[in-house]
C-alpha cells in the first residue's frame, strides 16, 4: 500500500477554503429597508435612428440622425430618484431622467422632410430633448 502527499495546488485550495469558511458571515435578522433613499445616476446610451416624414402625396427622404444631422451615437442619460417608506409595506417614489442632444451641420445632399425641401449646403440645427417623470 502506498501513500502520496497532496499536491501544492490541492493544499492551497484546501487552505483557502478553510480560511473563507472561518470568516464567513453569520446569519442576522433581516433589517428593514431604508426609510428614505436618494439615487443619482447616469447611463450611457447608444442609438442608431433613422427617420422620415412624408408630406401630402410625396415620400420624404430617409434621414440617419448620426450621418445626416450630426447627432452622436452615444449620449448620457441623467437620472435622479428618491423613495420614502413611511410604513413597513408602503413606499412612495419619484424619479426623473433626461436625455438631450444637439448639433448644427451643413448638409451635403437634398433632404425632404414633411413636405419641405432642404437643399444641399443648407445649414440645419437639430435639437432633441427627452424628459421623463415617474411617480
Amino acid at each position: 500500500m502506498s501513500f502520496s502527499l497532496p499536491s501544492r495546488n490541492s493544499l492551497f485550495i484546501l487552505g483557502l477554503l478553510t480560511l473563507v469558511l472561518a470568516f464567513a458571515p453569520c446569519a442576522h435578522a433581516v433589517e428593514p429597508l431604508d426609510t428614505f433613499s436618494v439615487r443619482v445616476s447616469g447611463y450611457v446610451t447608444s442609438f442608431d435612428t433613422e427617420i422620415r416624414a412624408d408630406g401630402g402625396g410625396s415620400r420624404g427622404t430617409d434621414i440617419d440622425l448620426h450621418r445626416d444631422l450630426g447627432l452622436g451615437d452615444d449620449n448620457l442619460v441623467a437620472n435622479v430618484g428618491l423613495t420614502w417608506r413611511p410604513w413597513e409595506k408602503h413606499e412612495f417614489a419619484l424619479s426623473y431622467y433626461t436625455q438631450s442632444a444637439d448639433a448644427t451641420r451643413q448638409i451635403n445632399r437634398d433632404i425632404e422632410f414633411d413636405g419641405t425641401l432642404y437643399e444641399a449646403s443648407s445649414t440645419i440645427r437639430t435639437d432633441v430633448d427627452i424628459d421623463a417623470y415617474e411617480a
